[in-house]
């Protein structure tokens, strides 16, 4: 997958600085004056701000395409079959994809479907990031996880493994924003409300944890499919009613 390195070269941060300063300035020329702060020095430090997230996204996104990379090599050597010429070839496509997304900031295509990823390629990349999470690498199962979602972002296992990974990490600000994008995915699944509970329990906001729970109670008694999850949803509220130390 060598279009990963293209995230980071020279003129893609030469891009990102540009991209920064077209931002901060769009958003001091909405914002009224303040005679305290001078107008060039809220955009400096809006520039500085921006660049630095835009380059921390796409470090998260090489450091992911490359342990996704180490794990599918890993399980070539166990599992063959699953290492094809397809495969091989749509790595390169995705490559290509990245490079192609990094050009051009307003293209509304995933990467997956600007490189036609087959389900039996993500099916691969899925199983080596299953890979890294059941050996407990999380760092690196996160990592993977972060950039299939950004493949693919319409997959909510892709969100829930990254925000999965991150809670184990005790990561839970970066847990509870892909547990988050799962529920705006699919807003009638109590359990992604439950995993968001957990984070806000950690972070000591545990009026949060309940909010999340009556809302997964409220989703429960709305479809009789889900009834027997009823039981759970009550044996969390009790259990966080029953912990709430710290600020809430």
């Amino acid at each position: 997958m060598e279009g990963k390195q293209a995230l980071l070269s020279e003129e893609n941060l030469q891009k990102i600085h540009e991209m920064s300063e077209t931002i901060a300035t769009q958003l001091v020329d909405d914002t009224p004056p303040d005679p305290m702060q001078p107008k060039d020095f809220v955009k400096n430090k809006l520039q500085i701000d921006t660049e630095n997230q835009i380059k921390r996204f796409f470090e998260q996104l090489a450091f992911g395409a490359q342990e996704l990379m180490r794990s599918i090599l890993h399980l070539k050597e166990t599992e063959p079959e699953l290492y094809t010429e397809q495969l091989e070839a749509q790595m390169e496509q995705l490559g290509e994809g990245l490079v192609a997304v990094a050009d051009n900031p307003d293209e509304t295509r995933s990467p997956r479907q600007l490189c036609a990823i087959s389900d039996e390629t993500m099916h691969v990349f899925n199983r080596a990031a299953e890979e890294l999470y059941v050996h407990q690498e999380y760092d690196k199962s996160a990592a993977v996880y972060s950039f299939l979602a950004f493949i693919e972002p319409n997959e909510t296992g892709y969100w829930i493994g990254c925000g999965n990974s991150d809670y184990f990490v005790k990561n839970y600000d970066r847990a509870l924003e892909s547990y988050e994008s799962a529920i705006e995915l699919a807003p009638k699944v109590p359990d992604f409300y439950f995993y968001c509970a957990h984070c806000y329990k950690e972070l000591g906001q545990v009026s949060k944890s309940l909010e999340l729970i009556d809302q997964a109670l409220q989703i429960i008694d709305q479809d009789l499919a889900l009834k027997e999850r009823r039981e759970q949803a009550e044996q969390l509220k009790q259990y966080f009613s029953e912990n709430k130390g710290g600020p809430v």
